[in-house]
């Protein structure tokens, strides 16, 4: 699994029974150290890189040495630009989850999806009840 913005997800799968390789790379120094210490018990095969340059940001998948990954959650910055670099792995047998896609600034990078990939649009709650939240799944057809 790759991650661009590392949190609550994270952790959630480097506590896994069978955890997944995990590879994360975040943008926030105060947040990094936070996840850091986090995982410090739970770390199994999971990786946090602090990246907060954009173009290290986004080359961060492509040097994560897990291509293709199973799954790619965006949940960080850029994350138009995150899309954008996970969008040929779709068709590969990829899945993507883009979180936060129900805010008004991301709706234009769904746009013009190739019809190789299939959208699934969710909300719901995410970190509580009062915190409703929009996600999208993207798979190869």
């Amino acid at each position: 699994m790759f991650e661009w913005g590392s949190g609550a997800s994270t952790i959630w799968f480097s506590r896994l029974p069978t955890s997944p390789r995990v590879i994360s790379v975040e943008s926030d120094p105060k947040w990094h150290a936070a996840v850091e210490s986090s995982l410090s018990v739970h770390r199994f095969e999971t990786k946090v890189y602090l990246r907060q340059e954009k173009a290290d940001y986004l080359e961060a998948f492509r040097s994560s040495g897990i291509l293709p990954p199973d799954l790619i959650l965006i949940d960080g910055l850029w994350r138009d630009e995150c899309l954008r670099e996970a969008l040929p792995w779709i068709p590969k047998g990829s899945a993507v989850v883009f979180h936060d896609s129900h805010a008004e600034k991301h709706r234009k990078c769904f746009a013009d999806l190739p019809s190789s990939i299939q959208k699934t649009e969710h909300y719901g709650p995410c970190h509580g009840i009062k915190n409703f939240r929009g996600w999208t799944l993207l798979q190869g057809r």
